[in-house]
């Protein structure tokens, strides 16, 4: 099968095309601010809201892309966004979040409404919390590593000011994936859930 574009975080312009508004509309029903009717705003965050559809090119399968990143709630619209996605048919094999508590909210969906992780769905999250190793199943998480980010923009910087030569501007800091049980499916007849 062939993919035909891959999913990217939609743009103030993309939205504005969607609602049929301008890009300053759609920044000022983002963050809260402006003179917009009630409709208006509503009519923006629901555009912002509408799940975008990709491909995943390394297995060739269908991955559905809840947006919510960029609502001014982001707690409540995960949570909202994560319902939607659970209460699918058919529902997803598995639910990756982005932000640091996006674990302990999917896992908490996924109970409300009778899923177990990870023989009902996988789950995985983009964080540094270690509190992840101790959850009922530890949950897989990605860090994106911000301490060696941190450091390595600081060196920049600093050799930067300091004028040194040949220094290496383009660096790569690879995420760190530590797998867990929250994404290892269950064998058969092994009683775990």
């Amino acid at each position: 099968m062939t993919i035909s574009r891959a999913w990217r975080r939609p743009t103030l312009g993309a939205v504005a095309a969607r609602a049929g508004v301008s890009t300053a509309t759609v920044s000022h029903a983002l963050d809260g601010t402006g003179r917009l009717s009630d409709a208006t705003r509503q009519r923006v965050l629901a555009a912002a809201r509408e799940p975008g559809h990709a491909r995943c090119a390394e297995r060739d399968m269908a991955v559905l892309v809840e947006g919510y990143a960029t609502l001014p709630d982001h707690v409540t619209a995960e949570r909202e966004a994560v319902g939607r996605l659970l209460d699918r048919d058919p529902r997803p094999d598995a639910v990756i979040g982005v932000y640091s508590d996006s674990g302990h909210d999917i896992l908490a969906a996924a109970r409300y409404r009778g899923l177990r992780v990870p023989r009902d769905l996988l789950v995985a999250c983009i964080s540094e919390d270690p509190d992840y190793a101790t959850t009922t199943p530890p949950i897989t998480t990605v860090s994106l590593r911000p301490d060696e980010v941190g450091e390595q923009a600081v060196d920049l910087l600093i050799a930067l000011i300091n004028g040194r030569r040949g220094v290496t501007r383009r660096r790569l800091v690879q995420p760190l994936l530590t797998a867990r049980r929250s994404t290892q499916r269950s064998r058969a007849g092994s009683g775990t859930s």
